[in-house]
């Protein structure tokens, strides 16, 4: 029984990597991770950053982080990206914890383990589990929507 649940998680694994190899060269990927795609489009992501913020910052993360764990090319050129879009100090905030989950790998499970409201925000507490150990997230939403503030910490 084991034995058939590792050979089909090995599946998925290549199904996915399949697509993702077809998905890269069908749409050519490639060609918008060189240094002249993102001299083009910079003043357009930097509007975009102006506009949504905190959503361009998390969708930004959530792209790094998934470079990082499935080892991507382009990591350099997400890089740059992350400081021509946010600066240099959220830039540098944003790859520096994106790389750090991302060489975790990816995340076998993600639960939210805890919900509630605390000093008029609201307080969501999120159970990430990777193969070797498991993180907390929590975070404190204000009511209008904007990230106030999260932690993201080791559990046993």
């Amino acid at each position: 029984m084991a034995a058939r649940s590792k050979a089909a998680r090995w599946f998925a694994a290549a199904l996915v990597a399949a697509i993702a190899i077809w998905a890269y060269r069908h749409y050519q990927l490639g060609a918008l991770l060189n240094f002249e795609s993102l001299q083009r489009s910079r003043e357009a992501l930097v509007a975009l950053v102006e506009q949504r913020p905190w959503q361009t910052a998390g969708g930004f993360f959530a792209v790094y982080v998934a470079a990082t764990a499935l080892s991507i090319p382009g990591a350099l050129i997400l890089t740059l990206a992350a400081g021509a879009m946010f600066g240099l100090g959220w830039g540098l905030l944003i790859v520096s914890f994106a790389s750090s989950l991302g060489a975790l790998g990816t995340p076998e499970s993600f639960t939210v383990a805890a919900q509630g409201l605390r000093g008029g925000m609201t307080l969501r507490r999120y159970r990430i589990k990777f193969k070797d150990r498991t993180l907390r997230l929590t975070t404190f939403v204000m009511p209008d929507g904007k990230l106030e503030q999260y932690q993201i910490a080791h559990t046993e």
